[in-house]
């Protein structure tokens, strides 16, 4: 019968799904056929480039996706369209949900099969909580074939039904336009929520520690698809009012991509009175110029100058919720450090956590993602690691990745 290969019990394992799906699409398969409840384009951008590999050796590619529930996103879809040999959308206008996470993979003898619980998201290939098996399969085998097939029903038995549609320009213009196929810039922007309902009761039967919250490991960097670009171009993030002007894509000559400082008592908590910056040596600034972007000079009316500059931010909030806003970075010269105000930092964080400032990719809106990352994080150690230049004086520390 088919072996169990190993499981991926993310994010304890020490590899994620997106990991596995990366080196299934690597191998030298004939045919991938995958069924998933929902994709975007988030996740597709992680599997573009082998799909694309693949496809060049002659490999056939089939998948079919669920549209229910408004979560499977217009760009993600129409970037599928353009990476695989068949795309199937499949939908069912009341219940049951279509809700499959099946990834086959054969050759002329072998079979590799993925099962689980992620979809073709950013989030569950990479953040989420997911178990998958990774099965490998003798398909000379009469009993190995057999249980191949019976996988294989998540896709067959669900494209012959009247539920299911061959995908393609026209039919994804129509289901965007009727509002089944939603624009992934503004899910983003709105965030993932959690029910405030639920917190405040906690809250109010004094059990707002029940669930603490943890910081996640971030996905790994990858390009936006052009599908995704069009989409942020059609549906543009408002101008915050405290710019007077679009947000500017982020640096694109940074030698890193992630700075990490371990806080001190004035970079966390909230003080009335105070104004809630986050302190920054200046080294980290001269470390890597571009990293920070262009500050503007200016100068008061008592001829005192100061360099500022408003990036957008993305900041992934302990409690879950995702905020997106305007931040005041600026430095006042003869100092040894330059400041980030930023009350959300403030908020979430306690001397000794960790900021993790991460910058974001093109096309976004924003130029960083921000996390304040705590001792009893699982992230801690790795982070702490990073950021190996001490500070004077201080318990504080920063490095770069």
């Amino acid at each position: 019968m088919a072996k169990l290969r190993h499981a991926v019990t993310q994010p304890w394992s020490p590899t994620r799904v997106g990991d596995e799906l990366l080196a299934a699409l690597a191998a030298p398969f004939d045919e991938m056929t995958a069924a998933v409840g929902f994709a975007n384009a988030s996740g597709v951008r992680h599997v573009a480039d082998h799909m694309v590999a693949a496809r060049a050796r002659g490999a056939l590619m089939r998948l079919l996706v669920g549209i229910d529930g408004t979560i499977t996103s217009a760009p993600g879809l129409r970037a599928l369209l353009r990476l695989v040999d068949e795309l199937w959308v499949f939908r069912h206008p009341a219940r049951p949900l279509f809700h499959p996470k099946t990834y086959l993979f054969r050759s002329a003898e072998e079979g590799v099969g993925m099962v689980g619980s992620a979809n073709l998201t950013e989030s569950a290939l990479w953040v989420n909580y997911e178990d998958v098996v990774v099965l490998d399969f003798d398909l000379t085998d009469d009993a190995d074939q057999q249980a191949f097939e019976e996988l294989r029903r998540s896709f067959d038995a669900a494209i012959a039904s009247p539920n299911a549609r061959l995908a393609d320009e026209g039919l994804l213009d129509a289901l965007e336009g009727v509002g089944l196929l939603p624009s992934e810039a503004r899910m983003r922007r709105r965030g993932r929520r959690r029910s405030d309902a639920a917190s405040r009761a906690l809250v109010h039967e004094g059990l707002p520690d029940l669930f603490p919250p943890t910081a996640a490991a971030p996905p790994p960097a990858a390009s936006l698809l052009p599908e995704e670009v069009a989409d942020v171009q059609a549906n543009p993030a408002p101008v915050p009012p405290d710019v007077g002007e679009a947000p500017p894509e982020p640096p694109s000559q940074a030698r890193y991509r992630v700075f990490v400082m371990r806080l001190g008592h004035r970079d966390a908590g909230t003080r009335p009175g105070f104004s809630p910056d986050v302190y920054i040596p200046l080294a980290a600034f001269h470390a890597d110029p571009e990293f920070w972007g262009h500050f503007i000079r200016h100068e008061t009316d008592a001829g005192y100058e100061y360099f500022e500059r408003y990036p957008a931010i993305e900041f992934r909030r302990l409690n879950g919720d995702i905020d997106t806003a305007s931040r005041r970075l600026y430095q006042y010269p003869r100092r040894a450090e330059f400041r980030l105000n930023s009350s959300e930092i403030h908020h979430d964080s306690d001397e000794g956590d960790l900021l993790r400032l991460e910058l974001a990719e093109p096309g976004l809106g924003v130029e960083y993602h921000a996390q304040v990352i705590k001792p009893t994080d699982a992230l801690y150690d790795e982070h702490l690691a990073i950021a190996a230049n001490e500070v004077a004086a201080s318990v504080k520390r920063w490095g770069f990745r």
